[in-house]
């Protein structure tokens, strides 16, 4: 009987493709525009008033925005 290949072994954890130092560096560059986008937010709130609605905002620039 001939040599079989076998295959290589299965991961540990099912569904993990990268590597948990590649999986931080995905997560920290999906975080980092999110985080902007907040401190953006926050610091526009700050000089609006209590306007209902779009914030004081023209709709089209508030759907912009």
């Amino acid at each position: 009987m001939p040599h079989l290949r076998l295959a290589p072994p299965a991961p540990t954890r099912p569904g993990v493709v990268l590597p948990a130092r590649d999986l931080a560096v995905a997560w920290f560059l999906m975080l980092l525009p999110a985080a902007s986008a907040w401190m953006l937010t926050v610091g526009r709130s700050r000089h609006m008033g209590t306007e209902p609605g779009t914030m004081g905002l023209a709709l089209p620039l508030f759907l912009l925005l």
